[in-house]
């Protein structure tokens, strides 16, 4: 009979054994609470009232209603150092329908796939302490997302999410569901975002089989509240969320602020912060180029935190 001993991180990170030292969301199987894309992750995470972009996906369906081209993304991270052996991807594509009627003025769609995987964590024989094997445990999210734009500056949308997690013989496999609004509106000429995304609505149960015990894990169910501005003269987006997690303690409240500036049309520098409400924090810095008009390359670096500081890379490519 085989049996294994893994750090308390590495449990933590698949779900099973949740604590408080574990990085926020981690240990309740939220991985995707890391967020996505690093341009937003350069930004600190602030992305829920924005209302372009391929993250919108993640961060705010209802944005999807004013997508104006097929975008497709992906991005590589390794989210907690180069020594963990642990990896996070992600792919998301988004495709505008553009309706003619006065009702319903714009549609968009979009598919996502995220992806956390541990690779060579030890295992050995019980029987044999001198004989070991290694495997790799993956968490996957799988999403469909749409939105719609109901009148002139209101939108709302919604994204149905199945989760999968692997660990030796276990399985683990939930549904959630997230609906957003996003509202926009000028303020002395100035525009204005306001959004808000409730993800895994009631908490999404992640029911495990395979496993002593076949626990059940929750995804909690985190209200994301934010804003942002578009000053187009300076090239300046300014951003700012609060994610509110219904029934969990302080150190998975968090508050995202974030700073997007142009100063020439092909480069955008950003940075950002990230505070828990139990006194954690992050900064963040990131970059980004446009090539060709349609390719973009983003790369973020977050320090702070739980463990070592972070690298985030991404390319979009717009059709």
């Amino acid at each position: 009979m085989k049996g294994f001993v893994l750090v308390a991180f590495i449990v933590g990170a698949l779900g099973v054994g949740a604590g408080a030292e574990v990085p926020s969301g981690i240990g309740s199987v939220a991985f995707a609470r890391l967020g996505v894309d690093a341009r937003v992750l350069g930004m600190g995470g602030a992305f829920v009232g924005v209302a372009a972009g391929s993250p919108i996906a993640l961060y705010n369906p209802a944005a999807l209603a004013l997508a104006e081209k097929v975008d497709v993304s992906t991005m590589y991270a390794t989210p907690y150092g180069f020594t963990l052996g642990i990896t996070y991807q992600n792919v998301s594509a988004v495709l505008p329908i553009q309706v003619q009627t006065e009702s319903v003025p714009g549609i968009g769609a979009a598919v996502t796939w995220m992806s956390l995987q541990i690779a060579d964590i030890i295992v050995w024989d019980e029987d044999d302490p001198g004989a070991t094997t290694s495997f790799t445990a993956t968490d996957a999210i799988y999403m469909a997302s749409a939105g719609i734009e109901i009148f002139e500056g209101l939108c709302v949308g919604a994204a149905g999410k199945l989760y999968r997690e692997r660990i030796l013989d276990g399985r683990a496999e939930g549904l959630g569901v997230d609906v957003g609004v996003l509202g926009t509106f000028f303020v002395e000429d100035v525009p204005v975002s306001v959004g808000l995304n409730s993800m895994d609505i009631g908490q999404t149960l992640v029911k495990w089989s395979g496993t002593a015990g076949n626990p059940d894990n929750y995804v909690p169910w985190i209200n994301k509240i934010g804003a942002s501005t578009w000053i187009e003269d300076i090239g300046l987006l300014v951003a700012a969320d609060l994610d509110w997690a219904v029934g969990r303690p302080a150190s998975e409240q968090v508050f995202h602020t974030g700073v997007e500036w142009a100063p020439v049309k092909p480069v955008a520098l950003r940075t950002g912060w990230k505070t828990f409400l139990d006194g954690r924090s992050t900064i963040s810095l990131g970059i980004g180029i446009r090539l060709f008009g349609s390719v973009a390359l983003d790369y973020a670096y977050v320090m702070g935190g739980d463990i070592d500081a972070a690298h985030f890379a991404s390319m979009h490519v717009g059709f």
